[in-house]
């Protein structure tokens, strides 16, 4: 039988904790970061009090434990110390009046929104204050009297006055033959995000590498630099930490040099985990991965892990961890967005069932798919499934998903935090690159079988045309076109990053409004009072109403008269938003983004929209006419462009 940590207890040192300490522990003051002394992780409790552990990091996810792993048994570890003195509490004197430092186990089931206490002998657990470090241990009982079952274990500590806490864990027990030998690849792909590179390496470095634990002497992290914009020093280059000038060949051929380098690495690694460049890191969430691998049963072996996209904003929201392609084509968060604050949103997220009743989600196998913001895939998956197909950016991590497709496990303590979509809206990625790599990775891969990805195009374009925003509908059909002229365009080097970049410079350009101002007011528009709720704001519509919006696309497609001259309406400018009773009968939308506080005012355009429609529906018949002989070119490319010779080729190393 071997012992090995399961999760840290501790605090990261990191902005997420000042911002959000309840992530780590709840208490009525802040609590010192863990830090390393003499090769011991500690954090000092600061004044007398209850410092409760039952939270999304330190809280031990014991039903996903179970679920996963070969682990036997578990037990909460740590050593406390505290100055001897009298104590006001009357809870931590013993019967002689000397005071005592207390830990004690609690736990939380699906119904809890407290932690409960568990109850019986050698659950609550005293140590003297007396200057001196002394160990405690707590067994995990495997099953509660009372039939409640357990979705989280945690604790509480109750500290006499300043308190020390050192080495503070959760321990499973496995048979010997059941722990792996596992050696961690981390792969970031980055382009001139040289701020969040330094600082994700400085913490690699610090806390995962020089963590003094047995994980940290498994990882070795591969910078893949598309910007050629770094050097060794900046990011603490060693030969556990590497940098590899790249090509700009997008998050694709990113990751694809990544995978490269790892499979080419001394020692061989087990796991690729691919990381965004744009976020912010966790090092616990490496360590409990590596944890996790190495106890994981067979039948999750070749399973990815998932690590959560929690806000850069606000770090306790859990937006997504597992996506699904739902019917119509659009991706999907399979879980609800959560507060990881919220002791019962931490247990919901864990104890979390899919709806298989939801359209898309039916067929998990073909539907369900783990983004790159952090994902950690084995080896043995990528030397049999092969390399990501060259897509620059957009959906090359879902198909790469869905082509497998995995098992995915997910954890409570395993995510990065990253600025949400909303946030960073760009219509080069959403209307050209989905546009383009939808039909890709149907055609190449089969992915996404009972998703209508047609049915995502028009809805693509129809609610860019009913919004005015003609230069976004047009990116759209760019992207589509480029499809239909096959895999030898579409994959040639530098074809990817050539009509990126153009992307960009035609897509609708917003337009600070500051600069606007003067324009807007004689629209009747003062920006300085809008709000998000004033841009988001429907107005209620007849049936009647609904169906001439959706036949004359807000009055663009009929002879009759619809569009009330001189009518303003405001919408938001991200490519997701429609709110067709305050956009009905408008002949000029201002479309405004309140995060980056600019806008562009737009002008029903007739002659525009019939152009743009009827190129849509040649597209469309174009595509129906060729769409055997598409499956089989995209097909054949597909086995041929996810080699690692091909993308050597295609990388020039």
């Amino acid at each position: 039988m071997k012992t090995l940590t399961a999760q840290n207890i501790g605090i990261d040192d990191i902005p997420q904790y000042a911002k959000q300490p309840t992530l780590w522990m709840r208490a009525d003051h802040p609590v010192t970061p863990s830090y390393i002394d003499g090769g011991h992780r500690e954090f000092q409790l600061p004044v007398a009090g209850d410092y409760d552990l039952t939270t999304f990091f330190n809280a031990l996810s014991v039903a996903k434990w179970r679920k996963y792993t070969n682990a036997k048994a578990f037990h909460l570890r740590m050593a406390v110390k505290a100055s001897p003195f009298v104590a006001i509490d009357p809870t931590v004197v013993d019967e002689d009046g000397k005071a005592s430092i207390r830990v004690t186990l609690t736990m939380a089931d699906t119904y809890s929104y407290q932690p409960a206490v568990v109850e019986g002998k050698g659950f609550c657990v005293e140590a003297p204050a007396d200057d001196e470090w002394h160990e405690i241990t707590i067994d995990v009982p495997q099953g509660l009297a009372n039939d409640r079952t357990p979705v989280l274990f945690g604790a509480i500590i109750t500290a006499p006055g300043v308190t020390d806490v050192r080495d503070a864990r959760w321990d499973m027990d496995l048979d010997d033959e059941d722990v792996r030998h596992v050696e961690v690849a981390v792969c970031i792909t980055t382009f001139k995000k040289e701020p969040y590179i330094r600082r994700n390496a400085h913490i690699f470095r610090d806390s995962v590498i020089g963590s003094g634990t047995e994980a940290g002497k498994h990882f070795t992290l591969h910078i893949v630099d598309n910007g050629r914009t770094l050097s060794e020093d900046e990011v603490f280059a060693s030969d556990r930490i590497q940098l590899h000038p790249n090509v700009n060949s997008g998050g694709a051929g990113g990751f694809a040099r990544g995978m490269i380098e790892s499979i080419e690495q001394e020692p061989k690694a087990t796991h690729v985990i691919l990381m965004d460049d744009d976020i912010s890191l966790s090092p616990e969430s490496l360590l409990r991965t590596y944890s996790l691998l190495q106890a994981v049963k067979d039948e999750w072996r070749e399973a990815f892990v998932s690590g959560g996209m929690m806000s850069l904003d606000e770090p306790d929201i859990r937006h997504e961890d597992i996506g699904f392609f739902n019917k119509d084509g659009w991706c999907q968060s399979l879980k609800p967005v959560m507060r990881m604050s919220v002791l019962h949103d931490v247990i919901e997220n864990e104890a979390f069932k899919p709806p298989y009743d939801l359209p898309g989600c039916e067929d998990q196998r073909t539907q369900k798919y783990q983004a790159w913001w952090y994902c950690c895939i084995p080896m043995t998956q990528i030397e049999l499934r092969g390399l990501p197909l060259p897509l620059f950016v957009r959906y090359d991590d879902v198909e790469y998903s869905l082509r497998n497709p995995p098992k995915i496990m997910s954890m409570n303590g395993i995510c990065v935090w990253h600025s949400p979509f909303f946030m960073r809206y760009d219509a080069a990625v959403e209307r050209y690159q989905v546009a383009r790599n939808l039909f890709i990775i149907r055609h190449a891969s089969g992915a996404a079988p009972i998703s209508d990805f047609e049915d995502a195009l028009y809805r693509q374009v129809q609610i860019e045309l009913k919004r005015f925003n003609y230069a976004d509908a047009e990116l759209a059909l760019e992207g589509f076109e480029d499809f239909l002229k096959g895999p030898e365009t579409t994959f040639a080097p530098g074809f990817a990053e050539k009509k990126f970049l153009e992307s960009h410079k035609k897509a609708e350009k917003l337009v600070p409004l500051e600069e606007l101002d003067g324009e807007l007011k004689k629209l009747g528009i003062d920006f300085r009072t809008l709000t998000s709720a004033d841009i988001a704001r429907d107005k209620p519509r007849s049936l009647f109403q609904r169906g001439l919006d959706f036949m004359t696309f807000n009055g663009q497609r009929t002879p009759l008269p619809y569009t009330k001259h001189g009518k303003v309406a405001i919408c938001e400018a991200s490519g997701g938003a429609y709110i067709g009773g305050a956009l009905r009968e408008a002949e000029t939308v201002v479309a405004v983004s309140i995060p980056q506080r600019k806008a562009s005012i737009r002008h029903k355009d007739q002659a525009r929209f019939n152009e743009i429609w009827k190129r849509y529906k040649d597209d469309v018949k174009a595509y129906r006419e060729r769409k055997a002989e598409l499956d089989k070119l995209y097909h054949e490319a597909f086995r041929r462009m996810t080699t690692v010779k091909a993308w050597k080729e295609y990388l020039g190393i």
